[in-house]
């Protein structure tokens, strides 16, 4: 039953579209088929153009047709303002890696 009702408002919802040169919307031919008498929901009206592959236009911009370029994020040791030569010992003070192990800090026992 859904399939046969389905193809005849598929027919008005084209004929409402091309009618308008194709510019009509989801809701614009809801109203415009709901002026001629046809009352048919706008949940149904949005599904059966989707189906048929029809699509008001838009105003305003136009749509993206390429994607920009991704931006190259920086490492995240970098984004912490932590220095890559500063490490950290056991008790979290920074150590630089050059300078010489205290004689009681956290260096391990051999």
């Amino acid at each position: 039953m859904r399939s046969r009702t389905g193809e005849a408002t598929t027919a008005k919802i084209r004929q409402v579209h091309t009618d308008n040169y194709g510019v009509y919307g989801v809701c614009k031919v809801h109203a415009e088929l709901n002026r001629q008498g046809h009352q048919v929901a706008r949940c149904t009206v949005q599904r059966l153009m989707r189906q048929a592959g029809l699509r008001g236009t838009t105003r305003g911009k136009s749509s993206r047709t390429t994607t920009p370029p991704r931006a190259r994020t920086p490492c995240r040791t970098w984004s912490r303002g932590h220095s890559p030569r500063t490490l950290r010992t056991g008790c979290g003070s920074p150590t630089s890696p050059t300078s010489a192990p205290s004689p009681g800090g956290s260096t391990p026992r051999s």
